[in-house]
């Protein structure tokens, strides 16, 4: 999950604490294949790639991001997470 985090308290003697969120399985959807890499690649040049520099892509990594609601429970959405050389981080729905 990359927007979410479990934070780790470490002391002299060792593991002191863990924190975060235990996500369980809710309501499964539908199982179907993530979009192809190639695919992502090109939703990204359509829709945020500027058509008149060249975009470095310096990384590249299929995940899920956690979507919070307020009327209803978290959810957990598959992503493409493409960072380009600047840094920016831009996710193509998987």
């Amino acid at each position: 999950v990359f927007n979410d985090a479990l934070i780790f308290e470490m002391s002299p003697a060792g593991l002191h604490s863990v924190s975060g969120i235990w996500y369980t399985a809710g309501n499964i959807h539908s199982q179907r294949y993530a979009l192809s890499i190639s695919d992502a690649l090109i939703a990204f040049m359509n829709n945020y790639a500027d058509k008149n520099t060249n975009t470095i892509i310096t990384d590249i990594q299929l995940g899920y991001n956690l979507i919070d609601t307020v009327n209803s429970s978290s959810e957990i959405k598959p992503v493409w997470r493409i960072t380009v050389e600047n840094n920016a981080i831009y996710y193509i729905d998987a």
